[in-house]
């Protein structure tokens, strides 16, 4: 996934979400950081990103050994300016575990 400041000046953008933490579940990465807890709690705030700065980040998604083919998870993700409460977009995900065949 990518965050991208389309604004005219540097701003920090907090991103928000929640993964899931029961049978299919996810963590969130920025690079090699595990920001799973931030994310799913305050937020993790990307500081002075610069106007069409482009930041990545990863959710990950596992499925437990046992897990039966139809299962399903949903995730969604917020990411908000901190100067603009206009610039805000949302991110929904929905993983499952595929059938044979």
């Amino acid at each position: 996934m990518q965050v991208q400041n389309d604004g005219d000046s540097a701003d920090d953008i907090t991103i928000t979400g929640a993964a899931p933490s029961s049978g299919i579940t996810g963590q969130f990465f920025v690079g090699w950081f595990d920001a799973t807890s931030a994310i799913g709690g305050p937020g993790f705030t990307l500081h002075d990103v610069r106007p069409g700065e482009v930041i990545a980040f990863a959710l990950r998604f596992q499925a437990p050994p046992d897990a039966v083919a139809g299962m399903e998870q949903q995730a969604a993700v917020i990411a908000r300016s901190v100067t603009d409460s206009e610039a805000v977009d949302f991110q929904r995900f929905r993983v499952f575990v595929p059938r044979p065949g």
